[in-house]
């Protein structure tokens, strides 16, 4: 069998039956056809099924380590054949998954670029002076929903008119990674940079809510293109950590420096296990610079007397021996004075 139609075969798989999202379907084809082309530079005139083998998946191992490549990276490209590798071993295609037999290498420290606060604000005061003024108001909803709802790239862009419900302030997200919807809240800030995206908006063929004209929306590069022109007009062009996902970050890390509890992130974000929460949360170096100086050995020991309110002056206790002596005394002085 073809190696390219099984290819083909396994993606509609992964759409229909896995119902893998679409940028991870782009993300498996482009490695699985790497594969494919490389097989065809090596000599291969029309791959097959029987091209799936230990020796050649090694060699296309070696290949890809020699450009370079981080071991996040090359990472990347081989989980997707194991995971074909598997589709052709259930269907009876293969005897046995020989991308199992590759060693993946382990994960380098991940660079996990966040925005700041700072930079936020500055994005969004950036997108009111386009000149443009429809894609002035295009640009500041687009961050809006990035920085406050911390949507992922593939969730902003595959949202359409009726998701949005201004009466309650929601925003039904109908795509989400792994095909789970979810409903977010941003704040009043979104909702209205929406709102006035809305009063501006092209008429489209569909209910798009980011059309760029009559019959396309807008896509991975136009969302790419329309984030460097606002950081240029704001004088952000070589802030390079600031990108879709990084906002996304930054919003997770200002709920939890604010105090909210891991377990509502974890559902604002969408993520299914609460150790990705975690991840995303493990960047927030300025808080640890802030408490850094707390272990500081020359601070000397800290008197715990000094940080205790001041309290009221105790009332002397007094024994139970002189309450009764107390009572007594009252009797008496009551028996007396009583009428015969």
């Amino acid at each position: 069998m073809l190696l390219s139609e099984l290819i083909d075969d396994y993606l509609g798989y992964c759409q229909v039956e896995r119902g893998f999202t679409l940028s991870t379907r782009k993300s498996y084809g482009a490695a699985l056809r790497q594969y494919h082309r490389f097989l065809v530079e090596s000599g291969a005139e029309a791959p097959s099924h029987l091209d799936f083998a230990l020796p050649l998946l090694r060699r296309y191992q070696y290949s890809a380590a020699a450009t370079g490549l981080r071991p996040r990276s090359l990472r990347c490209k081989l989980i997707p054949l194991r995971s074909f590798g598997a589709w052709l071993l259930e269907n009876g295609v293969v005897a046995a998954n020989a991308a199992l037999e590759i060693k993946v290498p382990k994960l380098g420290a991940a660079k996990r670029d966040t925005v700041s606060d700072d930079e936020a604000r500055d994005l969004l005061i950036g997108a009111s002076r386009l000149p443009n003024k429809r894609r002035a108001a295009m640009a500041k909803a687009v961050l809006s929903m990035l920085l406050y709802a911390a949507l992922r790239r593939q969730e902003l862009l595959d949202l359409r008119l009726p998701d949005i419900n201004f009466a309650d302030g929601s925003v039904v997200v109908r795509s989400g990674k792994g095909q789970k919807a979810r409903t977010v809240w941003p704040n009043h800030d979104a909702l209205v940079a929406v709102r006035e995206w809305l009063r501006l908006r092209l008429d489209a063929k569909e209910d798009w809510l980011w059309p760029v004209d009559r019959s396309r929306p807008m896509g991975f590069n136009g969302i790419r293109v329309l984030v460097e022109e606002v950081k240029t007009v704001s004088g952000l062009s070589g802030h390079h950590n600031i990108h879709p996902h990084a906002m996304r970050r930054g919003c997770a890390t200002r709920l939890m420096v604010q105090g909210t509890d891991i377990r509502s992130i974890q559902g604002f974000l969408g993520h299914s296990c609460l150790e990705t929460t975690a991840i995303y949360l493990a960047s927030d170096q300025q808080r640890l610079k802030q408490i850094s100086h707390l272990g500081d050995l020359h601070q000397g020991p800290v008197n715990p007397s000094a940080q205790r309110p001041k309290e009221e002056a105790p009332r002397p206790r007094t024994r139970s021996s002189d309450h009764s002596a107390a009572r007594r005394t009252s009797y008496r002085q009551d028996k007396r004075g009583s009428p015969p």
